[in-house]
């Protein structure tokens, strides 16, 4: 399972301000246009009145340039007056004498008559943009007035208004957003308002975990061909996690190492039911879509969800566990197997022991703190190690925590013995003691902590020095389990 993260819902929440951004800024160069629109009609009129008095034609170019510039561009304008001073310097311009007209004066006439229709047009067209940017701008007046108020509420922590929240419905609509994230923004703006109200405390987003939740459903590999009495057991388990007593009937699913189940069936049963309710989640996020606005129904739902969801963790917790106690079993079993590998292939060890200091190794500043009673078994555990006579059962590996990884003990009642195996048939004993508790990590981690890694010069130094040691440690050993047994 995937659960959304903060970068999620930020991620939500700006996109939405950015929509809603340029929601805002469309309104507003709408209203710019509109404003602007209005003050090129003006002009584009006395435009028009300007070329249709004829008699001032000539006096006007200068004003007529101008006005083409402003509402058009230069380019046009310079086209257009050129027009016009040719039309305006002929001297048949002003005849109304039809039968005179030479071909020449109708162009003149026609070019002028096409300025007019071009400028007329412009004018019709303004005229229809203007009215349509009036008529958005009544139609969309208070719903963009709302928006611009949710920006600044978002921007500067103040409080949204209900009136505010309710004109969202036509931008979610107009901006085509899914059910999910429609609802999701609601509960984000819900969420700012009630922390305003809380003096800037965090709620819990309980829509938001219905919706922004991800849960992956379990990969499914199983092939046997009696699946199908699987799929029995696993009507009956669900039937006991839908129960109102499932904190107890969690205890009555399969466990690892039941005879009758294999680690295949084992996780089939598991995430075939792990599955289930994730199906099951589906379906209140699909409720809480279709019955978002409704209050009531909406309560239910929350709860509903809040419940399948204690049920779906209460059994990937138990699923985690029994797959934690598998693998710590199988690693048992993979160190117990190298051990009788080993065993078979070099019977005799090499011990070297790490030294405190020039004169005296660790083990025997360990002996010091062990009761003089355990110095028989200390002493066992080491020479039956050496031969290769100790039972298996009295050689384990350290797996109750990471840093422990690859060290091992020997054991025998409360004596522990820590070495490493560091390669050629050598094995470097770190440190002896007696356990006090059933867990005695900080124990364990003290002789651990003596271990780092050894150059070849070093390691033949100690393999020099292990017949001398191993002299002084057994002799300790044997003088001073007789002084306890007296």
């Amino acid at each position: 399972m995937s659960k959304r993260t903060d970068y999620e819902i930020n991620n939500l929440l700006y996109n939405f301000k950015q929509r809603l951004y340029l929601k805002v800024k469309e309104y507003l160069d709408i209203k710019e246009r509109y404003k602007n629109s209005k003050v090129r009609i003006e002009i584009l009129k006395n435009l028009l009145e300007m070329l249709e008095e004829e008699e001032n034609l000539k006096d006007n170019i200068a004003g007529i340039g101008i006005t083409m510039e402003i509402c058009l561009s230069k380019e046009i304008s310079d086209k257009f007056i050129d027009t016009l001073f040719e039309l305006t310097n002929n001297t048949y311009y002003l005849t109304k004498d039809e039968e005179n007209f030479s071909a020449e004066k109708v162009e003149f006439l026609n070019k002028y008559k096409r300025i007019l229709i071009y400028a007329q047009r412009l004018l019709n067209l303004e005229v229809i943009q203007n009215r349509k940017d009036h008529k958005f701008l009544e139609t969309h007046k208070d719903e963009i007035i709302s928006y611009k108020k949710i920006q600044s509420s978002l921007k500067y922590n103040n409080y949204i208004e209900q009136r505010e929240i309710d004109s969202l419905k036509k931008f979610f609509d107009e901006e085509d957003l899914p059910t999910r994230k429609q609802i999701a923004i609601y509960e984000l703006i819900n969420e700012h308002n009630i922390k305003l109200n809380n003096n800037g405390i965090r709620v819990s987003k309980k829509s938001l975990d219905i919706l922004l939740d991800k849960y992956n459903k379990f990969n499914i590999d199983y092939k046997y061909d009696y699946v199908e009495n699987l799929d029995k057991k696993i009507i009956s388990y669900i039937s006991l996690i839908d129960d109102d007593n499932y904190e107890e009937n969690i205890k009555l699913l399969p466990k690892i190492d039941d005879e009758y189940i294999s680690i295949e069936e084992f996780d089939y049963i598991y995430r075939t039911m792990l599955n289930k309710y994730i199906d099951k989640i589906e379906e209140c996020r699909k409720n809480l879509e279709e019955n978002y606005f409704d209050i009531e129904i909406r309560k239910v739902i929350l709860l509903e969800y809040q419940d399948i969801k204690n049920r779906y963790y209460r059994i990937l917790s138990k699923y985690s566990e029994e797959q934690e106690r598998y693998n710590k079993k199988e690693a048992v079993k993979e160190e117990i197997k190298e051990i009788e590998e080993d065993k078979e292939k070099e019977p005799i060890r090499n011990l070297l022991y790490t030294r405190r200091n020039e004169q005296f190794t660790y083990i025997e500043s360990d002996l010091k703190d062990i009761p003089e009673e355990y110095y028989d078994r200390t002493e066992n555990l080491l020479k039956n190690f050496k031969d290769g006579t100790l039972s298996v059962d009295k050689i384990r590996a350290l797996a109750s925590n990471s840093k422990f990884k690859g060290f091992r003990e020997l054991k025998e009642d409360q004596v522990r013995i820590v070495f490493k195996e560091i390669g050629n048939n050598n094995y470097l004993i770190l440190g002896a003691s007696v356990k006090k508790v059933d867990s005695d990590s900080l124990m364990l981690s003290k002789l651990v902590n003596r271990y780092r890694k050894l150059t070849d010069e070093e390691i033949e130094i100690l393999k020099n020095n292990a017949k001398s040691d191993e002299e002084k440690i057994f002799k300790k050993l044997d003088d001073d389990k007789r002084k306890g047994s007296r």
